[in-house]
């Protein structure tokens, strides 16, 4: 089932980074012995917070990433409606080493903007939170942690005093060179990154690009 096709202002190259961030001093990853020209990876959703705050620029909202994926024309991939795992990086494509491709360097993997790697090497994490599609304004959506029918995880703490609260959940979009397609590389595959205790987890395959603010 195909998800709405959200409308966003302004044009993608105006909010969204042409290729995901990489590795550098100000955003060192855990875990990541891949080169400076790799994608970013293993980073928290707030390590990426916090560099964005220091850079003044922010996350793209869910709606934001996946019109720059998307486009117009609502293509099921950033290139075009029809599958082909040679045109990005994913567990059947994989780069130098078995994992990553350098940045840009599968220029197929390019959407109507110019966004390079939208599809494969890396899953990128968003400024909002999971929130089901049939509650969200089809215009520029926007999901905080207290947003109206967040989607959350139950937990509950057993101590001295049991505690009983809701975790709302943070997502991801793009698919990921541990993925294989075509399911997973679609423009509205969407996926939360469930924790039960905040922050989000680091991933070996979970990095992020720069939102609006550029």
């Amino acid at each position: 089932m195909i998800t709405p096709h959200f409308a966003v202002e302004p044009p993608p190259s105006r909010y969204i980074a042409r290729l995901p961030s990489p590795k550098s001093a100000e955003l060192q990853p855990r875990g990541n012995e891949q080169g400076d020209d790799r994608p970013v990876v293993n980073v928290s959703r707030v390590d990426c917070l916090g560099f964005c705050g220091k850079l003044g620029v922010s996350l793209p909202t869910e709606a934001q990433w996946e019109f720059a994926a998307r486009g117009p024309e609502g293509r099921a991939y950033p290139w075009g409606d029809d599958w082909d795992a040679a045109k990005c990086c994913n567990a059947d494509n994989l780069g130098p080493g078995g994992s990553t491709f350098p940045s840009g360097t599968l220029a197929q993997d390019a959407s109507f903007c110019g966004a390079l790697d939208l599809a494969g090497n890396v899953r990128e994490w968003c400024g909002d939170f999971y929130r089901f599609y049939r509650d969200s304004p089809r215009v520029d959506p926007r999901t905080t942690e207290t947003s109206p029918d967040v989607y959350t995880v139950r937990v509950e703490i057993v101590g001295n005093r049991p505690m009983v609260f809701n975790v709302p959940q943070p997502l991801a979009r793009g698919g990921a060179w541990t993925k294989r397609g075509p399911e997973e590389f679609r423009t509205w595959r969407r996926k939360e990154i469930t924790t039960t205790i905040p922050p989000a987890p680091a991933q070996a395959d979970l990095g992020l690009r720069v939102g609006h603010g550029l």
